[in-house]
């Protein structure tokens, strides 16, 4: 119930449609906005028969079936497990279960990509240590992502970890213990070559919506989600992502990230989404509501001719843009006149006189977010990044 949350509410919202948000976190901001219903549910991922009863409770407060639109994988896990429970009270937004299980796996979507010609990044799936010496040694630095679900992030809390030789890969992958992994090359580049394509498929395979966006700015850098970004409509984004969208058969909301590599100029894969992305407002802002959209197949209603985005429509976490500065400032990284030269210009989703409170909790939440992660950073990196004395 992050940003992600507040851009599905305030689409709705602009469009008089009502909304429920569910989180099991205190700090979700759904909780926190006038504009929408806040609900506190069992936490998913630790009792997961007690979420589902919440779900069924709840169905008997609605007078149509709910239409889910998730926000994080997690969630997505869940609903795989109880998707004949749910079924009869709820609409999907999302694949079948099968198919929705088969994307969530990382390496999968590799697979599938590189079964119809598509270009991705050299990857392996390790499931011992001797794996990792199928690891080429001109591939390095490489980088260790979660090969499912966000259990590799809740351990390390990153996204991904750059290994720059063998050793440090080894360690990484020793640590990383039960949880699965995948190791792919590392696309050079800055965060500005980073583009994503979504779209929205109905059941009857119809291409409802689309819409590109390009990073300018994520966090953290190299490996994070957008802090700035911009609405950029590119042809070739939409050929592959289809592409690879009918050779899946996919039918909902996905999400496809590509880092254009800058060797060959070729876009490559990076991951698929089957959930609302953090930044999803950026599309209402461009022209492109999906959640009114996806709101409007669900129940069958007429929706508009398909519309093309409005092209340089800024994005910007503009909390987490004054949060991360100071940071900068306190580490040197940047300086007062360096920022205010590179100040971002765009709107955000956060900010909002008619809805401000939200605003008040992102701070609150950042702060207990970096705290939280900076005791497990602290524990994994002393055991991962330690020198050996002759490095």
């Amino acid at each position: 119930n992050w940003m992600n949350a507040i851009g599905i509410v305030r689409s709705l919202a602009l469009e008089d449609i009502p909304s429920i948000s569910i989180t099991k976190d205190k700090f979700g901001l759904g909780l926190y906005s006038k504009q929408t219903i806040g609900l506190r549910c069992p936490d998913y991922q630790k009792y997961p028969h007690q979420f589902l009863q919440f779900m069924l409770d709840l169905s008997k407060h609605l007078k149509h079936p709910g239409i889910i639109m998730p926000t994080d994988d997690v969630i997505l896990e869940r609903l795989i497990q109880f998707d004949k429970e749910l079924t009869p009270y709820y609409k999907r937004t999302y694949p079948e279960p099968k198919l929705l299980d088969l994307v969530l796996d990382k390496y999968n979507q590799y697979l599938s990509a590189q079964s119809i010609g598509l270009p991705v990044p050299y990857s392996i799936a390790p499931e011992n240590e001797s794996d990792l010496k199928n690891w080429p040694s001109e591939l390095f630095p490489c980088v260790v992502k979660g090969r499912k679900g966000k259990y590799f992030y809740k351990f390390t809390g990153s996204q991904a970890i750059p290994a720059q030789n063998f050793d440090k890969l080894l360690k990484i992958f020793r640590q990383a213990g039960s949880i699965k992994v995948i190791i792919q090359e590392y696309i050079p580049g800055g965060d500005d070559q980073l583009f994503a394509y979504i779209s929205y498929i109905s059941n009857s395979d119809e291409l409802i919506t689309e819409y590109i966006s390009q990073k300018t700015q994520q966090i953290p850098i190299n490996f994070g989600v957008m802090r700035r970004g911009v609405s950029k409509y590119i042809p070739k984004l939409r050929e592959q992502s289809q592409k690879l969208l009918r050779n899946l058969n996919f039918r909902g909301l996905s999400y496809i990230e590509y880092k254009r590599d800058i060797r060959d100029g070729r876009y490559k894969l990076i991951e698929i989404n089957a959930r609302f992305w953090k930044n999803n407002f950026m599309a209402t802002l461009s022209g492109i509501n999906f959640p009114y959209t996806i709101y409007l197949a669900s129940v069958d209603k007429p929706v508009a001719k398909k519309r093309r985005q409005v092209d340089g429509v800024e994005w910007v976490s503009w909390i987490e843009e004054i949060f991360f500065m100071f940071g900068d400032l306190i580490t040197k990284n940047t300086s007062i006149k360096k920022w205010f030269k590179g100040r971002p210009n765009g709107r955000d989703v956060i900010l909002g006189w008619k809805d401000p409170l939200p605003a008040f909790i992102v701070p609150i939440y950042l702060l207990n977010d970096y705290f939280k992660n900076r005791i497990r950073f602290k524990k994994l990196f002393r055991r991962i990044w330690k020198s050996d004395s002759n490095d």
